[in-house]
């Protein structure tokens, strides 16, 4: 877990202009966790009320 309580959070941001999808930061302790580089690939899960992100190394 990060130090910072701050850190394991991100805030969400408009993508474009029309509003239609959102962008959100993936904090660095997750980033550096699993190794993430430019280029992977995030999967999002809905699990109920829960959202999984599953990388996708590498991934096409």
């Amino acid at each position: 877990m990060p130090k910072n309580s701050k850190a394991n959070e991100s805030v969400l941001h408009l993508a474009t202009k029309d509003g239609g999808t959102l962008r959100a930061t993936v904090p660095s302790f997750i980033v550096n966790q699993l190794e993430l580089k430019p280029g992977d690939k995030i999967r999002w899960i809905l699990d109920g009320k829960r959202i999984i992100a599953e990388p996708q190394k590498g991934q096409e």
